[in-house]
């Protein structure tokens, strides 16, 4: 009797932890969505006020530079995989 009266306790603390959770994780999904709403409400909108020429796919970048960088980027890319080939 007493794995039987074992068992059936591990049953039931397991399903009041399940529920204790489960209602907790409710709440805080509730409390974030409702937070969420109030903030875009009340928060101004930051997209709208944002610089137009601020983007980079919107900035000239000289001739020389673009193909300084793509070297750079290349000798790094070179090196490493001969790091990683050595490592092996």
């Amino acid at each position: 009797m007493g794995l039987v009266h074992d068992l059936s306790q591990a049953v039931v603390i397991m399903t009041i932890g399940m529920t204790v959770t489960f209602v907790f994780l409710a709440v805080l999904i509730l409390a974030i969505q409702i937070s969420s709403r109030v903030i875009a409400r009340y928060a101004p909108d930051t997209v709208s006020q944002k610089d137009k020429t601020g983007s980079l796919a919107q900035v000239n970048i000289n001739g020389a530079v673009l193909a300084a960088i793509t070297i750079a980027v290349k000798k790094y890319r070179d090196d490493n995989k001969n790091k990683n080939l050595k490592a092996v």
